[in-house]
């Protein structure tokens, strides 16, 4: 199941460099798509993809690959977001919360909001990745 979601990761990736490129207009009718689009299907893509292969690793029991692809999911989840989210903030403006537009939001407060939570997220489940790798000490 985990090498599907791996290949589905490369699959959004292409559909996203199509899209891009005007490839897609060959298919369907399909819109021309902004640089925060793109970037933003790029970086999911590539976020599946590594969370994928976190999962094989795992089931192969190879903890240092399994902890690789998993600081890696991190990092592409960060970028993606850090990339993605200012450029599709006129998208966003479309809606308001609390009288003040949500793109506004996410750019000046809610971006380094989800920084900080997704820096304490990986830092725990890498920690556990760590102890799941660690033999067990036996105290004699």
């Amino acid at each position: 199941m985990r090498t599907i979601e791996a290949a589905l990761g490369l699959l959004i990736i292409v559909a996203a460099l199509a899209l891009a490129l005007g490839a897609a207009r060959l298919l369907a009718p399909v819109p021309p798509t902004g640089l925060g689009v793109t970037l933003a299907l790029i970086g999911w893509g590539a976020t599946v993809a590594a969370d994928g292969m976190t999962g094989r690793a795992l089931r192969k029991e190879d903890r240092a690959a399994a902890q690789s692809w998993r600081a890696v999911f991190y990092l592409l989840l960060a970028l993606t977001l850090a990339a993605s989210l200012p450029l599709v903030v006129d998208l966003l403006n479309l809606a308001t919360v609390a009288g003040f537009p949500v793109g506004y939001y996410m750019a000046a407060q809610g971006l380094l909001i989800l920084m900080a939570i997704l820096a304490f997220r990986a830092a725990t489940s890498l920690d556990a990745l760590d102890r799941a790798a660690a033999p067990a000490h036996e105290d004699d």
